[in-house]
């Protein structure tokens, strides 16, 4: 299930990620953030189910950083603007 899940949140991650980078237009930067840091917590938590807790916590640490940005440029910007 985590697999699947994880799946779908990097496929419409590079979705919207790709749209950015075509049309330079930043309005779903803030998704893009928030889909690419739920993939690192699922990343996360299947790494510690596996056993593999140096890089799962390694994992961690980049999640919480990305989602401080995420939340972050939500504070200054708001979810979608233009």
């Amino acid at each position: 299930m985590l697999k699947i899940l994880q799946m779908i949140l990097s496929i419409l991650a590079l979705i919207t990620i790709t749209y950015i980078f075509i049309t330079e237009d930043f309005t779903f930067q803030p998704l893009s953030l928030l889909l690419l840091g739920l993939m690192l917590l699922i990343m996360t938590i299947t790494l510690f189910q596996q056993g593999h807790k140096g890089i799962a916590l390694f994992c961690a640490i980049v999640m919480f950083i990305h989602m401080i940005v995420f939340i972050q440029n939500i504070a200054y910007r708001g979810i979608l603007w233009n």
